[in-house]
């Protein structure tokens, strides 16, 4: 299981739409939560589980794909070797956490997705 946060705990103003989507309103049909206030209210802050989500996960992490260009279109330049290439970060996560990334739980900026696409050559 993985904790996520109680929205206005301890003075934090931030509000996930997560959050403000499932939250107790007078017109809400089902909610998750308890109702958003700011006010004074321990009901908000007990030891629940609804402050804890199924934390399981498949993250595709790093992905690098190349190819060696054919030695027939390199050898007319003198090279040995050449090769194209793709390396990718942080591609995609599959879960069920929905507020934020289950490998990153430390409530700060999710990790960036980064995409690089080089050519290495030997002489």
């Amino acid at each position: 299981l993985a904790s996520i946060y109680q929205p206005l705990y301890g003075g934090d103003k931030n509000v996930s739409e997560h959050y403000l989507a499932g939250r107790w309103t007078p017109d809400a049909v089902s909610p998750c939560y308890p109702r958003l206030t700011t006010l004074e209210n321990n009901n908000n802050f007990r030891d629940s589980d609804v402050w804890t989500e199924n934390g399981k996960y498949l993250k595709l992490r790093e992905l690098e794909l190349f190819y060696d260009l054919p030695s027939r279109w390199i050898d007319s330049i003198r090279l040995q070797k050449a090769r194209i290439f793709v390396r990718a970060n942080n591609l995609f996560s599959i879960d069920s956490v929905g507020i934020f990334d289950p490998e990153y739980i430390e409530l700060g900026y999710p990790r960036a997705k980064s995409f690089l696409l080089g050519l290495s050559v030997q002489f």
